[in-house]
Formats: structure tokens, sequence, C-alpha cells
């Protein structure tokens, strides 16, 4: 685990969640959340919406739904404790914890379709009723670093669990690009282009001119397995093509602040390279808070 996550900017467990708990936290969101159109705003209310140009809205702790369920497996999960610690840290802070679940693309209103079909991270959160927000539905994300969003400093993690099994394509795995943590923060969109003979194969380039070969892993796994990775590392999926999206478990790790030791987490920020602060992270934003089309790499083939 240490030198895989050191060095790759990722490791994935085995199941650390059991399926019970796993099919305790989807029978709830199914149950919760129907996968259909009547948890989306119709398209007259959401240009009346005072905010549209905004460009995305995450559940926060007044509607989070893993908060109003109790979901205390998170807490009380020691395998999941024994290597946040290892890697972030005794003390390590859980600054966010989400559920997110895919939305089919067959299932979405022809008019929100029309407008995201062009962004490279399709959040639909903002196009849904404020009484479904408790979790986080998405379209596909682009290859993107976590840290994207976030005012905290670089030394962080990410932890995805999947509730369901996940087993290829049509499931639409994580992807990620192992060791590309280690040119640090870079502008999104990502400066990135296939290799011309094989489309699973990526060339990335920092803001300074030098570049790097990944060949992307699309993560495969059981349920209640999990993706341990850098804030750094870039990652995203495709959208879903399953006609029951799988839903992950996905939490925001700090290292811990009073922690005088050496963790994994600060083994991992000496392979990086470039830099671990730049301004204006997103290019894909507009002053009024708008998202600007860029397209989507990751759908590109």
């Amino acid at each position: 685990m240490n030198q895989d996550f050191a060095k790759n900017g990722m490791f994935v467990s085995k199941p650390i969640f059991d399926r019970r708990s796993c099919n305790k936290l989807t029978s709830s969101i199914t149950a919760t959340f129907p996968l259909d159109t009547t948890i989306f705003l119709t398209e007259d209310e959401f240009w009346n919406k005072p905010d549209w140009r905004r460009h995305a809205v995450n559940p926060k702790d007044a509607n989070n739904y893993l908060d109003k369920v109790s979901f205390s497996e998170i807490e009380n999960n020691v395998g999941l404790d024994q290597k946040l610690t290892a890697i972030a840290g005794e003390g390590y802070k859980i600054l966010s914890r989400r559920a997110q679940r895919l939305f089919p693309r067959a299932k979405l209103p022809r008019w929100i379709w029309d407008r995201v079909k062009n962004d490279g991270l399709a959040n639909l959160n903002f196009y849904v009723r404020e009484e479904y927000r408790g979790i986080s539905h998405i379209l596909y994300y682009d290859f993107h670093q976590d840290i994207i969003s976030y005012n905290e400093n670089h030394k962080m993690m990410s932890v995805c669990i999947y509730m369901d099994d996940v087993s290829g394509r049509e499931d639409s795995p994580l992807i990620f690009l192992p060791g590309s943590h280690k040119f640090g923060v870079t502008h999104y969109p990502h400066r990135l282009c296939r290799v011309v003979d094989n489309p699973e194969s990526w060339i990335y380039s920092d803001d300074s001119g030098n570049s790097m070969t990944i060949d992307q892993v699309a993560v495969s796994a059981k349920a209640g397995s999990g993706i341990f990775f850098h804030s750094l590392l870039l990652h995203g999926s495709q959208d879903s093509l399953s006609p029951s999206p799988r839903i992950v478990l996905r939490l925001l790790i700090g290292r811990a602040p009073d922690f005088t030791g050496k963790c994994v987490l600060d083994t991992a920020q000496e392979f990086v390279t470039g830099p671990k602060e730049i301004k204006n992270r997103r290019l894909d934003i507009a002053q009024d808070g708008s998202q600007i089309p860029q397209g989507n790499l990751l759908n590109s083939y």
C-alpha cells in the first residue's frame, strides 16, 4: 500500500465494507432518490432561478444524505480507519463526505443534455430539485484533480468506495492516470492527448513544458472496495451504460494537522516535482460563475 500510493498516487484495497453495509446504503438511496426525471427542475423553473449561472451544487451539511441516514459504518469501520491513519496520519481530518450516483444519459431530459453535453465536469445537481440534492448526481467527469475546488492545502487525499460491483465499461469504472500527481497542480482542463495507436494511453504535459506518457487504469472491483488516491492524481469516469448506475461513497481526507511523524502522504509529496498551488486552477469557469464548454476527453473515443 505505502509504495503504491507514494509512487503511483493511488492504492486499491480489497473490500473494507461488507456487502450488507453496501446494500443498506444503495437500497436507501434508490428508495429516496428516484432514477428518473422527477428529480430535475423543469426548464422554466431552471431559468427562473436567480443563480442559474452557477456550475455545481454539492450536498451541504444541512442536507447531506449521509448525515440524515446516520451511515455510521464510516466512523466505525476499523479497516478504513487503519488505512486512513497510515496514509494521512493519526488524527486525520474528514474534510467532506458524500454519496455520488451516476445518472444514465438515456434518462436525462433533452434540455439538460443540450446544456451539459460539452461540459467536462457534468455535475447534474445544479439542475436537481433542492429536496434531491442530498447526494451528488453525476453524468460523467473528465480527467481532473480533486484539489480543483478546495482551498485546503495540497496535503489531501480522496477515497472512493464502490457500493456496487464494478466489472466493466457498462458500470463506468473510475479511471486513473497513475503517477500524474508528480506534476503538481495544473490548470483544468489539463493538457492531455491520447497516444495515436493506443487510445488507453495518454500524453500528459504540465504548464512548464514537461510531459509523461501514462497508461490509464480503469478500476473494476467488488462492492465495498476502496480506492485511495492523492488529491493531485488525474482521474475521471465516463457516462454509465448500466440500468442500475453505480453508487460511490466519496471521502476527502486532510493530513493530520498535529501529527509529527511521517505518513504515506508525506512520502508521496516527495515525488511531487511540480507546483503545490497555482492561480485560477479552473479555466472553464467564467467570471459570472458559469461553466465554459470545454468538451470531454474521456468521452472522445
